[in-house]
């Protein structure tokens, strides 16, 4: 009795055995199969098992990356503690499930500075009712920082454009006012009659108009039948109260640059000027 016990449980340990080489031979083929897909570039492949939770494989690429050796990222806690804490969430639930995925996120180095990486990941269609995903790693920091330069570029340009729009305007409604004081102090008795200042007035608030459209849609291009509607309305105002006098302006696609819209205006106000200068009202 005791032998046939013997002779079972060494057929059983046998089999254990047989089974773990196997389970051996098979991780070392797919980290050979992972190390040729991954040689001569920058990406770094891995295999986890998401039921289990654990890395199957590394490759040894990371260790130049993040300082960590490819040995030391056993399983998912381990690979959770380094990814950066505003990333961890989202990451570790992607990793944690059975399905493709591409993701970007920041990675703490044993130096402790963060790297960015993305992360493409796909099921492993080798063997059926696995759970494992295979994916790669690769290095964005480089492109990362050059958004951020160019953001923060973007971001003082558009500070240095407000300034600048709010200055032109300060110093165009300024001049405006000063030119309407001078001709009040000068031209009392003229009316409704056009004077030099008044004149110079109007040509000042076609340009202010001009440049508030501009900077209301970035400084593209407008369309030329809105940039005369509204020269026309502002220097009409001017003469008194409105419905003296209709502005009908046909619509039209033509669209004109920024340049050509501030000599449009002194054109467009000139025009107007001496037309309500002459008329017969």
């Amino acid at each position: 009795v005791l032998n046939g016990e013997f002779a079972l449980m060494r057929r059983c340990f046998n089999e254990m055995l047989e089974r773990i080489d196997g389970e051996k031979a098979k991780l070392e083929s797919m980290a050979r199969r992972y190390q040729a897909l991954a040689g001569g570039t920058s990406a770094i492949p891995w295999v986890v098992d998401t039921e289990a939770q654990c890395v199957h494989y590394f490759g040894p690429q990371i260790a130049a990356l993040l300082g960590y050796a490819a040995e030391t990222w056993k399983n998912l806690e381990v690979w959770s503690l380094r990814i950066h804490e505003d990333d961890r969430g989202r990451v570790t639930a992607a990793m944690c499930t059975l399905g493709d995925h591409s993701l970007e996120y920041r990675l703490l180095g044993a130096d402790g500075k963060e790297r960015w990486v993305q992360s493409l990941a796909n099921v492993d269609q080798g063997e059926a009712q696995n759970h494992n995903l295979v994916g790669v790693l690769i290095d964005i920091s480089a492109r990362k920082e050059n958004e951020i330069l160019i953001m923060q570029y973007s971001m003082s340009q558009a500070r240095l454009l407000r300034e600048v729009n709010h200055r032109v305007r300060n110093n165009l409604t300024s001049l405006m006012g000063l030119a309407r004081l001078e001709d009040h102090a000068v031209g009392e008795g003229a009316g409704m009659q056009q004077t030099p200042l008044r004149s110079f007035e109007q040509r000042l608030a076609g340009l202010l108009r001009v440049h508030e459209m501009l900077s209301e849609t970035k400084w593209e291009p407008l369309k030329l039948s809105a940039l005369c509607s509204q020269l026309l309305a502002t220097t009409v105002q001017s003469y008194g109260p409105s419905g003296m006098v209709a502005v009908d302006v046909g619509e039209s696609d033509v669209k004109i640059s920024a340049d050509q819209a501030h000599h449009l205006a002194l054109v467009c106000s000139e025009l107007t000027v001496n037309s309500m200068k002459h008329a017969q009202i």
